[in-house]
């Protein structure tokens, strides 16, 4: 039996080209993506790690930009109208029909940074009423996914498989033909990573191991 043939073959698959962005409408279904075998994101047996962000240590006011998180789940929100708006709900760029951009890391050595980004988005008009909003997901390797909502969905959410080019930025952004008269904002977002692309391949590799010597 080739051991040496094994570990490489197992890190050749996690640095594959077959990367792939998944998108949810459901809070749970998003945290146990990484469970789903029918999506296979990562080996099996990979633990995840999940951070909620509420924004409640937020000083309320407009800002030209806001930031928080440490380490893998950093970010840093910004809008495209110059204001973001803080209050005991969340974040909301202002004034309507701007978007609010928020970036995220890069990971610090030893971490795989952002593969997993959800949240309770808003989109509404200036009578408060919910509408549709598209959402922009760019990846570290420049790689992006855009998704177009519908009023009826308060969560969103992403999962990247692409260890080596985690979420680098994402942009919520109201659409349609009054889209001028429309604002976006934040209630919480979802962070979810996973082990370190080193840790994630030898965990690949150990169940590649495992399966030959077992047919052996």
């Amino acid at each position: 039996m080739n051991f040496t043939y094994s570990i490489a073959a197992a890190a050749a698959v996690c640095a594959s080209a077959n990367a792939a962005v998944y998108t949810y409408t459901n809070l749970s279904a998003w945290q146990q993506a990484v469970d789903n075998p029918a999506i296979d994101l990562f080996p099996a047996g990979t633990s995840t790690s999940f951070i909620t962000e509420t924004f409640s240590g937020l000083t309320p006011g407009s800002s030209t930009g806001y930031s928080g998180g440490t380490g893998w789940y950093s970010w840093a929100a910004a809008s495209s109208g110059g204001m973001v708006n803080a209050n005991s709900s969340g974040l909301y760029s202002q004034p309507a029909g701007t978007s609010l951009l928020f970036t995220f890391g890069p990971p610090a050595a030893g971490e795989a940074g952002v593969l997993g980004i959800g949240g309770d988005f808003r989109f509404f008009n200036s009578a408060g009423v919910a509408q549709d909003g598209r959402i922009w997901v760019r990846l570290a390797n420049g790689a992006s996914i855009v998704k177009t909502f519908t009023a009826a969905d308060s969560f969103v959410g992403f999962w990247t498989n692409d260890l080596a080019a985690p979420i680098a930025a994402l942009r919520i952004q109201p659409v349609g033909a009054s889209a001028s008269t429309l604002f976006v904002g934040v209630d919480n977002l979802y962070f979810g990573t996973v082990p370190a692309p080193g840790a994630i391949c030898l965990l690949g590799a150990a169940g590649l191991i495992g399966a030959n010597r077992r047919r052996a």
